[in-house]
């Protein structure tokens, strides 16, 4: 099954667009970019906690950096988006 892998992403992440520490999901193909409340949450929780679970993500100030390869398969975008939802909900924002 060929499916639009960029899209898929950005489809996924609708699930925590209104937690009250994202302030916008963004990308192009598999550059996704998710603005956080500030840089301290995305370096100091966000980042080590997702590291945590194996998937790597790069804080860029308040941005999270998603750019997995393109070989990338559904079930891991699901694993990272589960993952990252889980995060966000244990944390105290």
């Amino acid at each position: 099954e060929i499916i639009n892998k960029g899209k898929y992403v950005l489809e996924k992440l609708k699930i925590i667009e209104n937690h009250s520490a994202i302030r916008e999901i963004r990308g192009t193909g598999l550059l996704i970019g998710i603005d956080v409340v500030n840089s301290k949450f995305a370096k100091e929780v966000l980042t080590p906690k997702m590291r945590q679970h194996g998937i790597n993500i790069l804080p860029e100030g308040r941005v999270i950096m998603f750019n997995p390869a393109y070989i990338v398969t559904k079930d891991q975008i699901d694993n990272f988006v589960d993952k990252l939802n889980y995060i966000l909900q244990s944390s105290k924002l």
